[in-house]
């Protein structure tokens, strides 16, 4: 319901509440008139509130606890007691001595009975305190009653937008979506301040639920609307993630696929939102199963996974699970399509090899034109910014990408640095120097580029994509390169099948990987320890001795 900053943001209003605890001091020492146990100058009780609330914004919470229990002790029959009561109950709920707070708050409730023309910025903001008190201890259904009756207030705009909306949180998470989305629509009624607005859109949308027959064209087309606005550049990511939401609740699951993929590939800023994006299409991908996506979004999850993120050491261990299961795979399907061009008639096989290597050539072609594009428009643009300085907000804009000048050169120093790069997950990657040793390298460049025959003599290896014999080098024609493929493939299976089964807890692909591996490889040394654990934890005892057998 508050928010009242960092350690770090208040530390940085040090300077401003201990100028005001100077001035409010001074003001006490030089004009109180204290007699017969009576304040005769009204605004000495306001200074002593006033130092209270100061050591409340610094976050020096036991000095603004006794500031205000003296208040409220000295001042008993005046009425700003009433406004320390409500600041000593913010008080304890800051220090999580929720009871305090809670009793603090009830006397204060019996005090305002008695007195019904108390100052009303007290009443409306006591269901405020109290709410705010319930929603630290996560107490968020009991929340509800508090902030109903704040919104029956003549609260300040914001405040009413604020309850209303965290009205709409509690029930969204409640999945009562009827009143989640009414609440969400009275907030944007009352136009609050734009963040506030663009996030109620966003909760409504996901608060679609076909159960009250509701249609999702309105939505959509409002969400479609927001794509379309600058002012929504940076929240794109947030925008598509609500669209795939209610195209997955229409049962459109090809298009809310697309749209979570949309919403990891214009995540800027948001970390928060691109791991939950990239784990909603991993979770998707593998229920499906495609592992292979699932493990990629995985990575592009764990790559921007905030510390604070929920359940996040599982998600790590299943990203490292699934990275040990792609890499398995991807040994079995290149062995298995080596094998099978291998064995291809030569004029097919040959026939295959020069379509791939024009692939390549309009792919390199298509890129180089793609960069020169991009070059002279980042020139261009530096050009324009030089020419007319003073253009207007495009070109000088604080905001980096709004400066062509700031592009152009960020451009040219990347290039410098990393060269031509796909933009795609782990780009990072294909730059090795970062990752070995200068004398790495070499004997790395070395062992990649040449190979041994079967009497041990060098063979050299060559690296032009555009050559028919960088395709048919590591293809398979003797016996003892197809047995050498082979071993790869038995070794990878049967780590397949021990990850599905004891990593992912997926027995029956564990069973057809370990069948695979028998019947391919009948004389294979792992047999029987693992296939058989498998086939007796996901089958009865008969079946698994017949799969031994």
């Amino acid at each position: 319901m508050y928010y009242y900053g960092t350690e770090q943001e208040a530390q940085a209003l040090n300077p401003y509440m201990d100028k005001a605890i100077e001035k409010a001091s001074f003001n006490i020492q030089r004009h109180s008139m204290f007699f017969n146990r009576k304040e005769l100058v009204k605004y000495i009780d306001d200074s002593y509130l006033l130092i209270g609330m100061s050591f409340f914004y610094k976050q020096e919470y036991n000095k603004a606890r006794r500031t205000f229990e003296f208040v409220i002790n000295e001042y008993k029959n005046n009425e700003i007691k009433y406004e320390a009561m409500l600041w000593l109950a913010k008080t304890h709920t800051e220090l999580e001595k929720y009871n305090r707070a809670q009793s603090v708050l009830d006397n204060l409730r019996n005090e305002l009975d008695k007195n019904p023309k108390a100052q009303k910025k007290v009443i409306m903001a006591l269901p405020l305190v109290k709410a705010d008190m319930y929603l630290k201890q996560e107490k968020f259904s009991q929340a509800k009653e508090p902030l109903q009756d704040a919104i029956y207030m003549p609260q300040k705009k914001l405040d009413l937008a604020r309850s209303m909306f965290i009205l709409g949180q509690i029930y969204q998470m409640e999945e009562d979506y009827y009143r989640a989305s009414d609440y969400y629509r009275q907030v944007i009624k009352k136009n609050p301040p734009y963040e506030m607005a663009f996030n109620a859109a966003i909760n409504l949308a996901t608060s679609y639920d076909t159960i009250y027959g509701e249609s999702s064209r309105g939505i959509v087309k409002n969400l479609r609307k927001m794509l379309k606005e600058d002012k929504n550049i940076e929240f794109r990511d947030q925008i598509y993630f609500a669209l795939a939401d209610v195209a997955a609740k229409d049962g459109i699951d090809t298009l809310a696929i697309n749209y979570l993929a949309l919403s990891v590939a214009s995540s800027v800023s948001n970390n928060y939102q691109k791991a939950t994006s990239s784990l909603k299409l991993a979770y998707t991908y593998f229920d499906i199963p495609k592992y292979h996506l699932s493990q990629a979004y995985y990575d592009t999850a764990v790559q921007s996974l905030p510390e604070d993120y929920p359940n996040s050491k599982e998600i790590i261990a299943r990203a490292s699970y699934l990275s040990e299961l792609v890499e398995n795979l991807i040994v079995v399907e290149t062995e298995d399509s080596l094998q099978h061009v291998a064995l291809m008639p030569e004029e097919d096989r040959l026939a295959l090899i020069n379509k791939i290597i024009e692939e390549v050539i309009e792919e390199e072609k298509r890129q180089k034109e793609l960069d020169e594009l991009m070059a002279l428009n980042a020139e261009s643009a530096a050009s324009n910014a030089i020419s007319s300085p003073m253009s207007g907000p495009i070109g000088s804009g604080g905001w980096y990408f709004y400066n062509p000048t700031a592009i152009g050169n960020g451009l040219s120093e990347f290039k410098k640095k990393w060269g031509n790069r796909k933009l795609e997950d782990n780009w990072r990657l294909a730059n090795k120097q970062s990752l070995f040793e200068p004398e790495e390298e070499e004997l790395l460049a070395l062992n990649d580029s040449t190979r041994t025959d079967s009497t041990g003599a060098i063979i050299v290896k060559s690296n032009d994509t555009h050559s028919a014999d960088y395709y048919l080098q590591d293809l398979p024609f003797t016996q003892e390169q197809v047995q050498a493929s082979n071993d790869k493939i038995e070794i990878a299976l049967y780590n397949l099948g021990y990850i599905y089964k004891d990593k992912l807890n997926n027995y029956p692909i564990s069973i057809t990987t370990f069948e695979s591996l028998t019947n391919r490889f009948p004389a294979t040394e792992h047999r029987y320890s693992n296939f058989a654990r498998s086939s007796i934890g996901s089958l009865n005892s008969l079946n698994a001795l017949v799969l031994l057998l």
